[in-house]
């Protein structure tokens, strides 16, 4: 079952043109979960110059924020991508990430 979950990731990174990596700020785990997706995306396309964005969502919760906002823009520097942050229930910034990748 894993094997076929991965050849249909792989399939869908490999037909994708853009990608934005989210993760909960409310999560370091979803965080660190995004750096083998990251090299995934990279490994599928053989090629680094993908666009994408990294994205923290549920910027809304802040009191219960466990990922700094310098850990994410860090992040993104090293993957030299853009970085934002979001939430989706307060409908801040989710237009603004597709805009991101398309540009």
């Amino acid at each position: 079952m894993l094997e076929q979950f991965t050849a249909m990731r792989d399939l869908y990174i490999k037909n994708g043109q853009g990608f934005a990596l989210c993760y909960a700020i409310t999560s370091q785990s979803s965080f660190n979960d995004l750096l083998e997706l990251h090299q995934q995306i990279l490994r599928v396309k053989d090629t680094s110059d993908v666009p994408m964005i990294l994205v923290g969502n549920k910027c809304d919760v802040e009191p219960e924020r466990v990922v700094g906002r310098e850990q994410g823009q860090n992040l993104a520097s090293r993957w030299n991508c853009s970085f934002m942050e979001t939430s989706a229930k307060a409908k801040v910034n989710v237009n603004e990430v597709y805009v991101q990748i398309i540009e």
